[in-house]
């Protein structure tokens, strides 16, 4: 009645409804770390593997973050 809301469903089916049978959805995931990619899959059981890994996106987070700052002269 006010317009909030044209209908209700899941994006499937919505985008099926709009563009037809054969619309495509290309699903993002989150990006994974350097150190993911190179491992693959397979899961980290070793803490020390655990904790370099955690000291690898600590460094590169600090040194983006200095990077974006740099270009203000900070």
């Amino acid at each position: 009645e006010l317009g909030l809301v044209d209908g209700i469903g899941d994006l499937h089916t919505v985008l099926r409804d709009r563009f037809g049978e054969e619309v495509k959805v290309r699903m993002i995931e989150a990006s994974r770390s350097w150190i993911r990619r190179r491992i693959g899959s397979q899961p980290l059981f070793s803490p020390s593997e655990v904790l370099a890994e955690d000291l690898a996106n600590g460094v590169m987070s600090t040194l983006e973050a200095r990077a974006v700052w740099a270009r203000y002269g900070f």
